[in-house]
């Protein structure tokens, strides 16, 4: 079994994650996976159907020897369409998707169910042209959703074609899990962005002139126990003052490629 698919079975809330794929067999083989562990914990589990019709997904799902039919028929699977839950009547409104969630987690717990788990393909968001609405509505929930719902919004990887390099990383750092090719994990941005950092600035800093100026980087800016935003941040602040705003932003632009690139995300 991949490791992507051995990873989306252990998961467990809360869980904000994100699947990007390249053709069919790493899309069902993964999602596939992540349903029916939901199914065996007793949890209830919705699809959200954005990039194929909900017939599509269930001749899918039975080809994988899942019996969407009863689990369909005792509430425990729902099979619904992008458009009573991403985009209602043409419009992207983002508080009531996120009611929608807290609403249908409680609902799965009051009928007796453990848990819920959802998976939702986010294609329609770009053919409706409604990018920005998803770039928000993935910083919205961010990195954990408030409750213990196992979360994991799917990506067609040919869809990042259309996205700039800054939108890419918008989506990738609002999730708590990354999915991809070759990577399956929970990712700590924080730590990944310092790490790659560092390995940047010796590049630019490989001279002994500039020796002083990566070791005060380094001094105050260690990984330490726990590494916030604020860090990340500050280290921007400091190349910023240091090298000017522009080299600053491509710094940060390369730092964020190459994290993309680690994850499996390739730009």
């Amino acid at each position: 079994m991949p490791p992507r698919e051995e990873f989306v079975r252990k998961i467990k809330g809360p869980v904000h994650g994100i699947l990007f794929y390249r053709d069919a067999v790493e899309k069902w083989g993964t999602l596939n996976e992540f349903v029916k562990a939901g199914i065996n914990r007793g949890e209830r589990v919705i699809y959200v159907a954005g990039e194929e019709p909900p017939e599509r997904i269930r001749e899918v799902m039975l080809h994988y020897d899942l019996d969407i039919m009863e689990v369909e028929r005792e509430g425990q699977l729902k099979i619904m369409n992008y458009d009573k839950v991403y985009i209602v009547d043409s419009k992207v409104e983002i508080p009531k998707i996120l009611k929608r969630w807290k609403i249908a987690f409680e609902e799965a717990l009051e009928v007796g169910f453990r848990g819920l788990r959802v998976c939702g393909e986010v294609g329609c968001f770009f053919t409706n042209n409604l990018v920005e609405e998803l770039i928000e509505y993935e910083k919205a929930i961010g990195r954990k959703p408030k409750f213990p719902m196992e979360a994991l919004c799917v990506y067609s990887l040919h869809r990042l074609d259309f996205l700039k390099e800054t939108s890419i990383y918008e989506i990738v750092k609002s999730h708590g899990c990354i999915i991809s090719p070759s990577f399956a994990g929970e990712v700590a941005f924080e730590s990944l962005y310092l790490q790659t950092a560092y390995k940047k600035l010796e590049e630019i800093f490989k001279e002994k002139t500039a020796e002083a100026i990566l070791n005060f980087i380094k001094t105050n800016y260690s990984m330490g126990d726990t590494v916030s935003v604020d860090r990340v941040k500050g280290l921007y602040s400091l190349l910023k003052n240091l090298l000017g705003s522009r080299a600053a932003d491509i710094i940060d632009q390369q730092i964020w490629r190459k994290i993309c690139q680690e994850l499996g995300v390739i730009i």
